[in-house]
């Protein structure tokens, strides 16, 4: 079932979570997660998003240990920045935050850090490469480059332009030359960096050019030296604000945990349930893997099972014990499951495929038991045959037991 709920999260950190998920046994803090769920079950339903993620994790990205902080991984920073911005801004109505108490306590402990967001989108694009306006010293540096590129290449173009229709200028090694016809050129004129694999041109640096190429590769040497500079400052930046970054992230991803439930909760017509008492009352309930198979199947109908155990009712106690008997393959172990997943299902504040009215008892342990192999994806027939093959478990042990093993 974890896996069927974490496929529905956002964001990394969410799924993670949502898979090694396992029954709360703390039943203070058990209570708090099923209200937190049946508020998001109900907000939902309603219209409009209400938590927004990025795609990997901050944790990962500012644990312990982790790699150099490049612009692409503060571009990843600063979306999570801004999913925490765009899910404050969209519980901003009173009436919404009354409805979904829980939730609005939960959206409005989110604290950016402030500024960090805006100083990295000023600082880099959507790819993480640094904007000219990353600082004065860059924007200058970058102007000085391209204009000494383009003032060479021009220079450069005039000059091999005599050397026939087929030279032109090109780069090597960092250098602009350019590619001239072998034959007859006068070798004194230029530097020859390389022959074409034709033998036919060649790479060639004017002697007049050297001292501009120079200067070009000082220039490049100057603009990356600045745009270290910037990045390790935005780097120590966001590793300033570790601490709260990865409880930003935390949050979020917890957000997006609970709204990966409710949509789950809408998809097989679950609800919350907090465990509780000594009654287990099962209204309605369902399979969940059942439930999820027969979507979009005009021919598939999922029986529910009702089931009522344990508490007192106006006449005295009732049962405590029940005993399921019927004929091979008539739904007694799909009972069983339906029961045993609806517990589980509680304790881990995960919706349960059941109606409203649904309750489950304060379990401390549960015990399962299944004799023969079964399948619920492969039906009832298939598993009859495939279980007249193999036997139970018990009955393949005789068979060991006779084959001397």
């Amino acid at each position: 079932m974890t896996d069927a709920v974490a496929e529905l999260a956002s964001c990394d950190e969410a799924r993670v979570r949502l898979r090694a998920a396992t029954p709360i046994a703390d039943a203070e803090a058990r209570e708090a997660a099923v209200v937190l769920m049946r508020e998001a079950i109900r907000r939902d339903a309603e219209p409009g998003e209400w938590c927004a993620t990025a795609p990997d994790s901050l944790s990962a990205l500012l644990g312990e240990g982790s790699d150099v902080l490049d612009g692409p991984a503060l571009v990843r920073v600063a979306a999570w920045l801004a999913a925490a911005e765009d899910t404050r801004a969209a519980w901003d109505d009173d009436d919404l935050r009354g409805r979904h108490p829980a939730l609005a306590a939960r959206v409005l402990a989110l604290d950016p850090p402030p500024g960090l967001r805006e100083r990295l989108e000023r600082s880099l694009d959507s790819d993480g490469v640094l904007r000219d306006d990353a600082s004065p010293a860059l924007k200058r540096l970058r102007r000085e480059w391209r204009d000494a590129e383009r003032s060479l290449e021009e220079r450069l173009g005039r000059w091999a332009r005599p050397f026939g229709s087929d030279a032109y200028v090109t780069r090597h090694a960092d250098r602009f030359v350019a590619l001239v016809p072998a034959a007859g050129f006068p070798r004194r004129r230029a530097l020859v960096h390389d022959v074409s694999a034709s033998g036919q041109s060649l790479f060639v640096e004017p002697l007049e050019m050297c001292d501009d190429n120079n200067r070009l590769l000082e220039l490049k040497a100057r603009v990356h030296e600045e745009e270290r500079r910037i990045l390790r400052e935005l780097e120590e930046a966001v590793r300033g604000e570790r601490a709260p970054l990865i409880a930003l992230g935390t949050a979020l991803a917890e957000l997006d945990g609970l709204r990966a439930r409710a949509r789950w909760a809408r998809r097989v017509g679950g609800v919350a349930i907090a465990p509780g008492g000594d009654r287990l009352r099962l209204a309605n309930a369902r399979h969940p893997l059942l439930v999820m198979g027969a979507e979009g199947r005009a021919d598939a109908e999922v029986v529910p099972l009702d089931l009522d155990l344990g508490g007192a009712n106006g006449e005295g106690p009732s049962a405590r014990l029940l005993l399921v008997s019927g004929p091979n393959m008539g739904g007694k172990t799909v009972l069983l499951k339906t029961v045993g997943l609806s517990v589980l299902l509680a304790h881990a504040a995960f919706p349960v495929p059941a109606a409203e009215g649904s309750a489950v008892p304060d379990i401390e342990a549960v015990y399962v038991d299944l004799g023969d192999e079964q399948s619920l994806e492969r039906g009832p027939a298939r598993a009859r045959r495939d279980g007249a093959r193999r036997g139970s478990p018990c009955t393949r042990a005789v068979r060991r037991a006779r084959r001397g093993h």
